[in-house]
């Protein structure tokens, strides 16, 4: 039986299609082979929201985690908000349609959200987000999410 969770709201307001997008470093989780977790380090670009519980995700093809998606079907997003870190479990499949000229040599996997979570103590708050240099990569990164966007906006269910 497959249970669909909700991602929480300031999760999603994070990744719903919107420009500008905030300068942060998204952690991909998935599970090799080999059975120990690899981590795929994603931008704001790479991912966008469907909705309150599916996800849309761009990988480059070739990768690992590209292999682990394709043979696990399985990943955890950890984004880190201050003051928390959340966590968003589900079911990726790769995913098809529009937009797909501007994600040449990218991969993009639709994640069905079965669990979300938040990791806050109050004693030791986290304090500040992981962000990146996006100044030589925003043009390529700008078209990967031009082209997530589209994807998303062409679904209709």
């Amino acid at each position: 039986m497959s249970t669909r969770a909700k991602l929480g709201p300031k999760v999603l307001a994070e990744l719903l299609p919107r420009w500008p997008r905030r300068n942060l470093v998204l952690a991909l989780l998935t599970v090799g082979k080999d059975g120990y977790p690899n981590v795929c380090l994603l931008s704001p670009y790479q991912v966008v929201a469907k909705n309150n519980h599916t996800l849309f995700f761009a990988v480059y093809a070739g990768t690992k985690t590209e292999a682990n998606l394709s043979h696990r079907g399985k990943a955890t997003l950890v984004i880190f908000l201050p003051p928390a870190a959340y966590y968003v479990k589900g079911k990726a499949q790769p995913a098809a349609g529009g937009g797909i000229g501007l994600l040449s040599g990218n991969v993009t996997y639709r994640l069905e959200v079965t669990r979300s979570s938040r990791d806050y103590y109050r004693s030791a708050r986290v304090l500040s987000s992981v962000t990146f240099d996006q100044s030589h990569v925003l043009h390529d990164y700008s078209r990967v999410y031009q082209g997530l966007v589209e994807l998303v906006r062409g679904l209709t269910n």
